[in-house]
């Protein structure tokens, strides 16, 4: 199966914002996010929306076999200058458990080599042991894991370079 990242267009954040729906579902355990009026787990599209805004913000669609399988937002790091970061990693549940997510991550390094910050919640008990094997196999196990605060919630850090 090819796995491909392609930068998402402005005009398809409507296709995002749906798949970032299904995500903000995935995670309404953990951060108890209450459904709206209308249906959805989205309260706004802010977080969606400063891709198209700011700089150093650059938003995927995971391909496999081109066909969409989920997202992923890079960014720079706001407190860490030159260090990229994933800020938000979905990939739906009927391409769960084939590799996908692994590789669309080393896609993501690939197109970005550099320092690396990849942040899990503390509860994301799944996200840790995915993230905890992908950054380990991409750096041989040389990454530093810790507990840090963001936006004053305690999260993993996984802290990495990869070269070009």
């Amino acid at each position: 199966m090819e796995i491909l990242l392609r930068i998402i267009e402005e005009d398809e954040k409507p296709v995002l914002a749906s798949l970032f729906n299904y995500y903000m579902y995935e995670f309404s355990d953990l951060t108890r996010s209450k459904l709206q009026p209308d249906g959805s787990y989205i309260r706004n599209t802010e977080l969606i929306d400063r891709y198209w805004q700011k700089e150093n913000h650059y938003p995927y669609f995971i391909l496999a076999d081109e066909e969409i399988a989920g997202f992923v937002f890079i960014r720079h790091y706001p407190s860490e200058d030159g260090v990229f970061d994933i800020d938000q990693f979905f990939v739906l549940k009927r391409f769960a458990r084939m590799g996908i997510g692994s590789a669309a991550f080393k896609r993501s390094l690939e197109l970005f080599p550099g320092k690396w910050i990849v942040r899990v919640m503390k509860e994301n008990e799944r996200g840790f042991l995915f993230w905890n094997s992908a950054v380990g196999a991409v750096t041989g196990g040389n990454f530093r894991h810790s507990f840090e605060l963001d936006d004053g919630v305690e999260m993993h850090f996984f802290r990495f370079s990869v070269r070009g």
